[in-house]
C-alpha cells in the first residue's frame, strides 16, 4: 500500500498524463486504426487570372490547393494554420470526390499546417485524437525573377518555392558567384574546389600530406636528445 502511494505521488509531482482506456472495444479500435491510416493530405500549386478594373488588365497569381483524403464518417479533422492562426474544421459531409479541399493565397511566407483526426458520435469513443499530420507550404522565393537565375535555374536561391529562410541582397550575390565559381554546389554545399580555397584546410593537407616527414624529423629530435643526455651523463661520471 505505501509503495502505491508513493508512485501516485511521484505521478502528480512529475505531472505525468496518463491517456485514459478508449470507450471503444477492440475490434473497433483495429477498423479504425486501419481506416485513420488511409487519411492523407497533400498540396499542389493552382493558378488563378482575375480582372482588377481598378487597373484595367487581367492578373495571373499562383495559390496552394490542400486536399484531405479518405475522411471517412467516423472521423473529422481540425486544421491549425501557422500564419493565419486560424483553426477549420472538415468531415466526411464535406468532400467531395472523396477529398476535402480548402486554399491558401498567401504564398509569400512559409505557413506550417497541423491536420488533427478525431473520432466522431458515429463511433462508440467520439472525440478520440486519432492522428496528428503536418504539412509545410513553401514561400515563393522573390530572387527567382532574378534575370541571373535565368543561367542558373538549378541552384537553391533561384527556385521558385523554397521552405528555407529569405536571405539578404549581398548573401545572395555572394552565394551567385561563388556556384558560378563552382566552390559551392547548387544546394550550397562547399565543393572540393572550395574547400581547397579554404586556408585552414590548405594547412591540414600540408600536414596530412608531409605527416611522415614531421614524424621523422620529431622521432630524430628524440633520439638526438637522448643521444646528448647520455653523453652529458657519462661525461659526468668520469
Amino acid at each position: 500500500m505505501k509503495k502505491i502511494l508513493i508512485f501516485v505521488m511521484l505521478l502528480c509531482f512529475l505531472n505525468i498524463n496518463v491517456k485514459a482506456a478508449s470507450s471503444c472495444n477492440y475490434q473497433e479500435q483495429v477498423d479504425l486504426n486501419s481506416k485513420v491510416g488511409n487519411i492523407k493530405v497533400n498540396y499542389d500549386l493552382q493558378t488563378e487570372t482575375k480582372y482588377f478594373e481598378d487597373i484595367l488588365e487581367d492578373v495571373t497569381f499562383e495559390y496552394f490547393h490542400i486536399s484531405i483524403y479518405n475522411l471517412t464518417e467516423e472521423f473529422y479533422i481540425t486544421v491549425s494554420d501557422d500564419l493565419t492562426k486560424e483553426v477549420l474544421t472538415f468531415s466526411s459531409t464535406d468532400a467531395e470526390d472523396g477529398v476535402v479541399t480548402f486554399d491558401r493565397h498567401d504564398t509569400s511566407e512559409i505557413n506550417n499546417l497541423t491536420f488533427k483526426v478525431y473520432t466522431t458520435s458515429n463511433t462508440s469513443c467520439p472525440g478520440e485524437l486519432y492522428k496528428t499530420l503536418y504539412l509545410t507550404l513553401p514561400r515563393y522565393n522573390e530572387y527567382s525573377d532574378r534575370g541571373t537565375c535565368e543561367f542558373i535555374p538549378d541552384f537553391y536561391l533561384c527556385q521558385k518555392y523554397v521552405t528555407f529562410a529569405n536571405v539578404d541582397e549581398e548573401t545572395f550575390l555572394k552565394q551567385v558567384h561563388d556556384y558560378e565559381d563552382k566552390l559551392i554546389d547548387s544546394d550550397g554545399k562547399e565543393t572540393p574546389q572550395g574547400d581547397k580555397d579554404n586556408p585552414l584546410n590548405n594547412i591540414l593537407d600540408f600536414i596530412n600530406k608531409y605527416k611522415w616527414v614531421f614524424v621523422g624529423v620529431a622521432a630524430g629530435g628524440v633520439v638526438g636528445v637522448t643521444v646528448f643526455l647520455y653523453k652529458k651523463k657519462k661525461e659526468r661520471e668520469f
